[in-house]
Parts: structure tokens; C-alpha cells; sequence
């Protein structure tokens, strides 16, 4: 499951990327002939040992956590192929090995055209070396700009502090330098805390209008004059503006050609509690960061098993659960120091071992159903959701008859409850569910919100009826210690016979469950207690990645988007006081709308831009 529910959840980390069609040459050649550790078909029932027999493979130190893009995650994917040829079920006709191929971004690695040249009208040009005097920040977008510069102090806006390092200053268009952490220092408990992080201020020069931001360690500050690391495994673009750091040197120079001092202007600020912000004077920047995206590739693991009935074998149910870990640690990871093995016995090869058995029983003659089946063990989902993400653009059923999504992640640490998210994703769920627990008898946390950490949220996205099975989150969550001694291996044979009646009931029915829109927006599934809850406007996003524009996917009929005018296919552009430049920024927008009065959104389309007023009050809830 991906780390950081609160903010992930709220945008949708459910990023479409750039995916390239196809099944991998050579890389997992023969694997639906290998035996991946499968000794033969198991039986069609339920069986504990079996679930215990998946999760140990899964979860062993041999696959080395099953980072994406690893080998330990293609021998995992092995796995389930040979999982599936076994138990009789059938790859899709447009991937003939069970794989789905995708590429995914990793991180950045530099270019060698960065550059950072301080110009002075005719005196000559001073050129930086890049890695000794300025680096561009991983997360920078890559561009080339030339533009004034503006001394914007910390690079704080904190109105309700009294303190803003941008008022009553233009920053439009130019390059902005400013100071690392604060006038109070860098204590992130302190008063400033909340605005010490670069993407804040790059968020805030952004806002502002600026094209560049270049950060610098003060004079006065007490830390030791260096360049902010460059990070391979960062986000490409994640920052959405040019972002470089520089030397103190270097930022003395820009300051010096207006004729001003870097450490009389931080002292001003330190000592006064108040702004010295201003443009310098005669400086103009020549800069570019260049940066290139590092790819890898993955796959999504697919087997169907076709419906009997010739009338309903057109639609599907979906059972889905990832494969992909953390590997050793690192990005994602709780652990302080990256270099152990997480073998993420819960997350999730709880989830895997309950698909693999559920498709064995499914796939056995006499249980086959009228509806087909498609299973399908998600890749590269602690990256962002990547491998459901792909799916729905590429799906092997056309989502229009995808009758619903079943997904299984963490659900190794069954105690008191089961949590089941997506109950409000369709009001057949409540009838269904109490059929489905009669025999089983769980004690059952129904959630009503359809989005979600996992990879369920991307088919609710497009509307298909989802339910999510988690046991919750726990010490061992995303660390080392996540292993199957842990694991409550009959609570997971409860859960897979729960869903197994879940799936057989969706399958056999002559009705599907009807999607119900009603909390189609972006929100959080517990947000915290000050965060307010978002103005619903009904302009649903298509996914989309961290660094892609907000297009609208559809509006949802009378809401207020609707009744002012906004289409499906419209670019978001701004909404209310912020710019959107990702999905991100929108649910960040929604939350600072009021409920009360009339909003301006600014959307493209057709290549012109259009300025929209909605009101939410005037849509229905």
C-alpha cells in the first residue's frame, strides 16, 4: 500500500505516466512455461497451507523485496504466470505471456548541457561551474531561462504570521533567489516550520509567477556552505518550476551586481523579523537545467478465466492485488537507514496469495461463473499506483463492462475488524456484502470512499464499482520487519472466503451494481481534523501523474462545473488564487474554496483559454 495516505490519497496519486504497449522481449521469455515454484494444481477449495505456501515465496529474502523493475519483483511476476498456467487460467489475447509491459519514471539523472551564467550588461559574463557552484535540483522541471533577478529573502508568504517575502514585489517571468530555512533558523518545530522545505518555496515562487528559483545557504546562517544533494530517485518534475541550488559565492556575486551585500540583506531580515525583498539591480541569469527521466520497466501479471454463460461472458469482474514491494528500502520506506530487506509479507504478498487462490478456485470447472474473471497482479503500485493505472488505459475488458474491482492489499493482519473501502461506489454494495459475510462472519469496517491508496482508486476513477479489503495499518508498515511470522495466516483464509462469495455473487448475478457518483470528487479517506473538507464542484480529473496537467475526464450532470459551462476534455488551468499545473494543486485549490459566493476557474480549450465562473451553491450536493 503507498506511503503517505493523507496526501496521496487526496490527489490521486494514480499517475498514468508514459506506458509503452507491448510484452517485454526476452526478459521474462518462457516464463508462463516455467514452474516458478508451483508444484502442480493445488486444490479448488480454500486451503491455509497454500495461502502460507505463496506468502512465504513471496515474502522470502531471495526476492529481495520485489522493488519494481528488479529482478526480485520480474521473479515474483514469474511466480504468479506460473501461478496462473497451472491453475488453468488463460492470458489475454493482446498478451499472450500473461504480462503486461510498462515503463515507469525512477528518477533523474543530469544532463550535460546545465548551465548558470551571470550577466552584467557589457562587463563580461561570469559562467559557474555546475556540480561545483550551482545544481540543478532533482525535482526541477528542465528548461532554459534568462531573466532579471528578484532577492525574495526566505521565500516565505506567511500573511497570517506577518511575515511575506512577496509583498508589494513582482516576480513575474523572473528568476528568484532565495535563503534556506527561515529567520528563526531551521527548526521545524518553530514557528516557520511549515514553510522550510524547498518544494514549498518553489511552490510559492511558482505561484508568484517566477520561471526559476535558486536557493542559497546565508552567510548567517549556521550551516555549512554546500549545495543541496542531487537525488537520482526523485520525482522528474516534481518541483513544476526550474530549480537550481548555488553556493554562497555564487550568491554573493548576483547580489554584488546590484550593488548590495548577501549578509547585510539576511541580517536585515533576522534582526527585523521583516522583508528585504527586491529586485537586484543590473543582474540577469542565463541559466538551464538539464535533466533526463531514468525508466525502468515492469509488468502487470493477467489472467482470465472466461464466463460459461455466452451472454454475460462479455463482462468481468476484476480481482486485483499488487506484487511490487520495497525492495531494500529507500524511497517509501519507515525505515530511518535504507539497506535491509523489506520483504513486505503484508504488503502485500498477503493480498497475492488470497489472488492466487481465489483465481485457482474460480478457474476450476465446476466453479467456473456465467461473467469472466480477470485477475490480475498489479505491478510497480508502491511507485505510485502505475501498474492499475496502466491497466485502465490499456484494459483487456473494456471498462464499460467491468461489472466491478475487487482489490486485495494488506490484508495479512486481521485482529478485531476488516476494513472495506468503496461501499459508496455503489448502492447494490450494503445487500451484497451482508450476503457475502453470512457464512463468514467478519466483524466488517465499512468505509464509504471509493479513493484509496491502493490500486483500486484507478478504476474508480473511471467509474467502475470498487470494494478494497485492508486490515490496517501497523508498526511493520513499509519496514524490514514486515515479514510472515507476523501474519495472521487464518485471517487471511477468512478474508479470501469472504471475497470469494463477494466475487461469485458479482459473477453469477443477473444485475451488476450501479456506479453511484455521489462522492466522485477527490478527498482524503481521514484527513486531518484542521484540513478543511473541499468544495465539491463536480469537474472529475482524469489520472494523471504528479507533473501532468488537470484534464477533465467528465462533469458531472447539474453540478456547479456543469451549470457554468465546463466540459469534458477542458484543461484546468487556475481555480481560485492558485495556478494548476497538477492534480496536486487542484485538490490543494478545492480545499481553499469557500462553499459560499462565486469562484473563478480559468480553463483551455481548444487551444484558447476561457475564464469560467462556478458557483457551489448553485450545483446540486
Amino acid at each position: 500500500m503507498v506511503l503517505d495516505r493523507r496526501l496521496r490519497i487526496a490527489v490521486l496519486a494514480i499517475v498514468l505516466g508514459t506506458f509503452r504497449a507491448g510484452v517485454a522481449e526476452g526478459q521474462l521469455a518462457g516464463a508462463a512455461g516455467s514452474s516458478g515454484g508451483i508444484a502442480g494444481v493445488g486444490s479448488p477449495l480454500l486451503a491455509a497451507t497454500e495461502l502460507e505456501q505463496h506468502v512465504t515465496h513471496l515474502a522470502a529474502d531471495a526476492l529481495a523485496g520485489r522493488r519494481a523493475g528488479t529482478a526480485g519483483a520480474e521473479r515474483a511476476a514469474r511466480y504468479v504466470v506460473a501461478a496462473f498456467q497451472s491453475s488453468g487460467l488463460e492470458p489475454p489475447s493482446s498478451y499472450p505471456t500473461y504480462l503486461q509491459m510498462f515503463e515507469f519514471p525512477v528518477g533523474v539523472e543530469l544532463g550535460r548541457e546545465n548551465r548558470l551564467v551571470l550577466q552584467h550588461g557589457d562587463l563580461r559574463a561570469m559562467v559557474f561551474d555546475p556540480g561545483r557552484d550551482f545544481l540543478p535540483l532533482a525535482g526541477s522541471i528542465a528548461d532554459r531561462v534568462v531573466q532579471p533577478v528578484v532577492f525574495a529573502g526566505y521565500g516565505i508568504s506567511a500573511p497570517d504570521l506577518g511575515y511575506d517575502d512577496y509583498a508589494d514585489l513582482d516576480v513575474s517571468g523572473k528568476i528568484v533567489l532565495v535563503l534556506r530555512f527561515s529567520p528563526e533558523g531551521d527548526d521545524p518545530g518553530g514557528r516557520f516550520g511549515r514553510f522550510l522545505s524547498e518544494r514549498y518555496k518553489a511552490l510559492i515562487a511558482r505561484e508568484q509567477g517566477a520561471r526559476a528559483i535558486l536557493f542559497v545557504s546565508g552567510p548567517a546562517t549556521e550551516e555549512i556552505d554546500r549545495l543541496i544533494p542531487f537525488r537520482i530517485d526523485e520525482k522528474p518534475q516534481g518541483i513544476g518550476i526550474v530549480a537550481m541550488s548555488v553556493t554562497q559565492g555564487v550568491g554573493r556575486r548576483i547580489v554584488a551586481v546590484g550593488g548590495g551585500d548577501l549578509a547585510e540583506w539576511q541580517h536585515a531580515i533576522d534582526e527585523s523579523r521583516q522583508p528585504h525583498s527586491q529586485l537586484i539591480t543590473n543582474a540577469v541569469l542565463n541559466l538551464r537545467a538539464d535533466l533526463k527521466p531514468r525508466t525502468r520497466r515492469t509488468h502487470n501479471v493477467i489472467g482470465v478465466i472466461p464466463g460459461r454463460d455466452p451472454k454475460l461472458a462479455h463482462e468481468a469482474v476484476v480481482i486485483g492485488a499488487h506484487y511490487d514491494g520495497l525492495g531494500i528500502g529507500g524511497a517509501g520506506s519507515l525505515d530511518p537507514v535504507p539497506g535491509e530487506i523489506h520483504n513486505g509479507a503484508d504488503d502485500n504478498a498477503s493480498g497475492v496469495a488470497a489472488l492466487l487462490e481465489l483465481a485457482q478456485f474460480f478457474a476450476y470447472p465446476t466453479n467456473r461463473p456465467p461473467r469472466s474473471l480477470v485477475f490480475i497482479a498489479f505491478g510497480a503500485e508502491e511507485e505510485g499506483m502505475l501498474g492499475s493505472a496502466n491497466y485502465v488505459a490499456r484494459p483487456v475488458v473494456p471498462l464499460e463492462n467491468s461489472v466491478a474491482m475487487i482489490n486485495l492489499d494488506m490484508i495479512g493482519r486481521l485482529e478485531d475488524e476488516l476494513i472495506v473501502y468503496g461501499v459508496g461506489s455503489s448502492a447494490g454494495w450494503l445487500k451484497l456484502i451482508e450476503q457475502a459475510n453470512a457464512n463468514v462472519g467478519l466483524n466488517l469496517k465499512l468505509m464509504s470512499e471509493g479513493y484509496g491508496p491502493s490500486d483500486h482508486a484507478a478504476f474508480y476513477l473511471r467509474q467502475v464499482p470498487v470494494l478494497a479489503m485492508f486490515t490496517g495499518v501497523h508498526d511493520d508498515y513499509h519496514r524490514a520487519s514486515d515479514d510472515i511470522e507476523r501474519l495472521n495466516m487464518d485471517g487471511i483464509r477468512h478474508i479470501s472466503a469472504f471475497s470469494l462469495e463477494l466475487i461469485r455473487d458479482l459473477a453469477e448475478g443477473s444485475d451488476r451494481p450501479v456506479f453511484d457518483p455521489r462522492e466522485f470528487e477527490p478527498q482524503q479517506i481521514a484527513p486531518p481534523v484542521d484540513v478543511p473538507v473541499a468544495v465539491r464542484l463536480g469537474a472529475v480529473p482524469s489520472p494523471a501523474g504528479p507533473t501532468e496537467p488537470v484534464i477533465v475526464d467528465h462533469v458531472l450532470e447539474g453540478s456547479a462545473a456543469d451549470l457554468a459551462g465546463v466540459q469534458a476534455g477542458d484543461r484546468i488551468v487556475r481555480l481560485g488564487q492558485r495556478s494548476i499545473a497538477s492534480v496536486y494543486d487542484y485538490v490543494v485549490a478545492l480545499r481553499e474554496l469557500s462553499s459560499m459566493g462565486e469562484h473563478s476557474m480559468i480553463v483551455e480549450r481548444n487551444g484558447e483559454r476561457l475564464r469560467i465562473v462556478v458557483d457551489p451553491l448553485a450545483g446540486r450536493p
